[in-house]
């Protein structure tokens, strides 16, 4: 794994990440247009994906109607 990947993936876990892949562009070219990442980045050489578990992540149901979401990274937040 490059060292990139590597300090990628750990980045993730510590704000939060449950689940973290990398992939080359090439591994996807035999799924639909929208699956080439220069479909949205032109430029595009990898895709990223991460999920965050919400039953026990960082969203939860606030006092009022709607959601808060609040990230592990004090840095990062919206909440509304």
């Amino acid at each position: 794994m490059a060292p990139a990947t590597t300090d990628l993936k750990t980045l993730a876990k510590r704000l939060g990440a449950d689940l973290i892949g990398v992939t080359s562009r090439a591994k996807l070219a035999d799924g639909p247009p929208s699956a080439d990442p220069r479909y949205l980045l032109p430029s595009a050489n990898s895709v990223i994906s991460f999920a965050v578990s919400l039953l026990c992540g960082p969203c939860r149901r606030g006092r009022t109607p709607g959601l808060e979401w609040q990230s592990a990274d004090p840095e990062i937040r919206r909440v509304g």
